[in-house]
């Protein structure tokens, strides 16, 4: 990346800027596509639409939600929660390999932070630590654990 960056004739800034949006935008089409085919999929199991103006809290595991959303609705929002996840997540490995030459270095930090974030989002998903969700994208790509009941966060306020 330092040679290409050398020897542009816009400079550096222009290329990590164009680097970072190509990263992103191959990120959130991946999303996309894979959003459409859950969706596409899920469709064709139950064999319709039907569904997709109901309330969130008609289904079981959301009838303590806070969220007064149709189905729809939901599958929309979850689609850009899972979408941020990833782009916290590919932003976090941009940083880790604009800190190396070598591309086996990042590569190994990459993916022990990967598993290291996925075994904290296991530990802290059904917990009432709020904090270890919120700080952790694989959280955000597994997002029913945040909107299936009510959780309240304490702000230095004494609890009675």
């Amino acid at each position: 990346m330092d040679a290409l960056l050398l020897t542009t004739q816009y400079g550096g800034a222009k290329t990590v800027a164009a680097k970072l949006l190509s990263s992103a935008l191959f990120v959130m089409g991946i999303c996309t596509w894979f959003w459409l085919l859950d969706f596409l999929a899920f469709s064709a199991v139950f064999g319709s639409f039907a569904g997709f103006m109901a309330p969130l809290y008609a289904v079981k595991n959301f009838a303590n939600t806070l969220l007064n959303l149709s189905l729809g609705q939901y599958a929309l929002f979850s689609c850009t929660l899972k979408t941020a996840g990833m782009l916290a997540l590919g932003a976090g490995i941009l940083l880790v390999s604009s800190l190396f030459k070598n591309a086996l270095f990042p590569f190994i930090i990459s993916l022990s932070g990967a598993f290291g974030l996925i075994f904290w989002q296991g530990e802290f998903m059904n917990s009432g630590h709020l904090w270890a969700k919120l700080v952790n994208p694989f959280v955000l790509m597994v997002n029913r654990e945040l909107f299936r009941k009510a959780e309240f966060l304490a702000l230095g306020v004494r609890q009675l």
